[in-house]
């Protein structure tokens, strides 16, 4: 769709529109497409015309999406722009698998019954449930642990859930997946660290390029960034413009952070200049964005560390794990290892008979297998 807004009802079908109104007067031939919740996918270059292209082709197809790209190209975006363009009824949900306790994570995505633990007083949908209709967004699916993997492969293959305590009963889903990972997943494959089955089950790859190979983009966003700054910003009336010496600061640097890094220097650049009642950004204050934002220091040290395919001992992984929960996720996950402890000691009274168990504890006797499996496991265990 390409014409004034104003005159022109805009196609759901078609959100590419060219930016017309004053304050998005981003210059020629720049266009962009609108999500749902205010933010835009802008964009000049061909690279990302043809990429958006092939999102409006698989968008509306049942197919499951694989986007591979570097930390800060917009993952999250595109997923969304998938979403809003697929014509799902039902939600689009962000779920960040680097942030997902393994012990904790069947029960997040697949729900439980009640009794499955202590405080499940009640059955509770899991994030596939309430994405019902929609499509999930597993961001950071590299970090997806091994047991997560084996029990999302069957999500892709059958479309069918089990809620934590209801062994033996199928809960079909209507759900899009899309996974996006900044690590190389082959080499994972390669070393053992991630199924090759699984890869296999997204029906699609999609590549987002970094901002180096898409330099046409650099001007027109770093414009976008400083329109929203009126927009965000209530101290801010009027945004800074760029001179011809930081259009070139910006168009010469490599972007290892991407559009994220671009738009933190815009906005300390602006920053300064506002405070300093200048209506133009110069070239030295870029620069100094530049060095402020940390990146170049980094990709100084060592920017082959960004793909380093290395994980830390399970020791270390499920203690940074821990160190890393939020304090309602650290609440559950101390009750649920209390009541696991709990339900160990009552079958070692009745001589580990389940049914005796969980009797003699009120609860299922589902739930008294749900625990002891996790006992089995080795996740919680403290002896007598």
């Amino acid at each position: 769709m390409r014409g004034n807004r104003k005159n022109h009802r805009p196609d759901p079908h078609d959100q590419t529109e060219k930016l017309e109104t004053p304050l998005l007067d981003l210059g020629p031939e720049v266009n962009w497409v609108r999500l749902s919740n205010g933010r835009r996918l802008i964009y000049r270059s061909a690279v990302m015309a043809r990429l958006l292209k092939e999102v409006a082709i698989f968008a509306p197809l049942r197919c499951d999406i694989l986007i591979v790209a570097e930390t800060g190209s917009g993952k999250e975006l595109i997923a969304q722009a998938m979403h809003e363009q697929s014509g799902r009824t039902g939600p689009f949900i962000d779920l960040n698998c680097a942030e997902i306790p393994e012990h904790l994570a069947e029960s997040l995505l697949f729900g439980h019954v009640r009794g499955a633990f202590t405080g499940a007083t009640e059955n509770s949908k899991g994030i596939f449930e309430q994405a019902e209709g929609g499509t999930i967004l597993l961001d950071e699916f590299g970090e997806l642990a091994p047991a997560c993997q084996a029990k999302l492969l069957r999500v892709l293959q059958e479309r069918k859930i089990k809620r934590v305590g209801s062994w033996g009963i199928d809960v079909p889903v209507d759900v899009r997946i899309i996974a996006a990972t900044n690590r190389e997943i082959r080499s994972m494959v390669i070393g053992g660290a991630f199924r090759q089955d699984l890869i296999h089950r997204f029906d699609k790859a999609i590549m987002i390029p970094p901002l180096r190979e898409r330099r046409e983009d650099i001007l027109p966003l770093a414009t976008y960034f400083l329109n929203e700054l009126v927009r965000k910003e209530e101290g801010i009336k009027r945004p800074p413009s760029l001179s011809l010496s930081a259009e070139r600061a910006l168009t010469s640097y490599d972007f290892p952070g991407n559009v994220r890094e671009l738009e933190k220097i815009i906005f300390d650049a602006a920053a300064h200049a506002c405070a300093e009642e200048s209506l133009v950004i110069q070239g030295v204050k870029i620069e100094e964005a530049i060095e402020a934002a940390g990146w170049r220091r980094y990709e100084a040290e060592g920017a082959a560390n960004l793909q380093k395919e290395t994980r830390p001992e399970i020791g270390d992984e499920a203690k940074s794990s821990h160190l890393a929960l939020s304090p309602g996720l650290r609440e559950i996950d101390a009750i649920d290892s209390a009541r696991t402890h709990a339900v160990v000691k009552e079958l070692r009274k009745h001589r580990w008979n389940q049914a005796k168990a969980a009797e003699a504890m009120g609860i299922t006797r589902q739930a008294v297998a749900y625990h002891f499996k996790k006992f089995l496991a080795g996740l919680d265990y403290w002896g007598d």
